[in-house]
């Protein structure tokens, strides 16, 4: 994209100086094209003296962000917003200043990570070549960054020392990847994400999960440990003297079930 001003000069420098205020860029970015020269000749004072110069440079995607950036900002109210640019390989990080803006950043960053995205964008339109934008302001990545990271190493040392998984609130890629890079610094805990956007999710599990669950408040001889027979000390009739009394107390309640049924109406009345 090409953003361009045709400027008017008694000379060509002048003119491309001139050009490099009204366009706002550095003078090693500018390129320009003459387009008229002043008339040579005896009657020359009575036709155009002066230079006219295309000034003009290539918007980079750098540029496009910051000018859709900066008009949202305008939009907002936020005129005295700054932006910082930090250049990168294969993008960009755009650094909001000032006052006031706890609005841009919003909860738990949500508002921040829509202009982030929109940026993005609006940087990417018409190329297929990937370039990457990064929105910050008042140092939140950074804060959220450190948090996330607190969280993860907390979370995956429960999962190991219980032994069940554990499932995070919904988070966006670049949370997810900044969960995922701390459990793996973990031994014994792994993490997978889950769903599907915006509602997509970690899982936090150890490596080797307890087979049954946990065993440690269950006591010696029971049944869902696998242990059985009779506990040292215990007090109260063995097995088999318990299988005696159980018959014993049937007994009645069997030899009343095998009378003829028209005899207990009889007893009945």
């Amino acid at each position: 994209m090409i953003k361009e001003v045709v400027v008017s000069a008694k000379s060509v420098e002048e003119a491309v100086e001139n050009g490099c205020v009204r366009l706002g860029v550095d003078r090693d970015r500018l390129g320009h094209e003459v387009l008229e020269e002043p008339a040579k000749g005896l009657f020359s004072i009575f036709k155009n003296s002066q230079y006219k110069v295309r000034v003009f440079y290539e918007l980079t995607k750098s540029d496009v962000a910051m000018a859709y950036l900066q008009g949202i900002l305008d939009q907002m109210g936020l005129h005295s917003a700054a932006i910082r640019k930090e250049e990168a390989a294969d993008g960009v990080k755009l650094t909001l200043e000032g006052e006031g803006l706890g609005v841009v950043i919003g909860h738990r960053g949500e508002t921040l990570d829509a202009l982030q995205y929109l940026t993005g964008l609006a940087a990417n339109r018409g190329d297929e070549k990937y370039f990457r934008v990064t929105l910050d302001c008042g140092n939140f990545r950074e804060k959220r960054e450190q948090t996330l990271e607190g969280l993860a190493r907390k979370m995956a040392t429960s999962a190991v020392k219980t032994g069940r998984e554990i499932r995070l609130e919904p988070m966006n890629p670049y949370e997810r990847r900044i969960i995922h890079a701390a459990v793996q610094k973990v031994a014994g805990a792994t993490s997978a994400s889950f769903g599907e956007e915006p509602n997509r999710r970690v899982v936090i599990k150890p490596t080797a999960p307890r087979k049954g669950g946990d065993s440690r408040n269950r006591r010696p001889g029971d049944r869902r440990s696998g242990g059985g027979g009779r506990r040292p000390g215990a007090r109260g009739p063995r097995p088999l003297e318990r299988t005696q009394d159980a018959a014993r107390q049937a007994a009645p309640v069997q030899e009343a079930a095998d009378k003829p049924l028209y005899s207990k109406i009889e007893l009945d009345d």
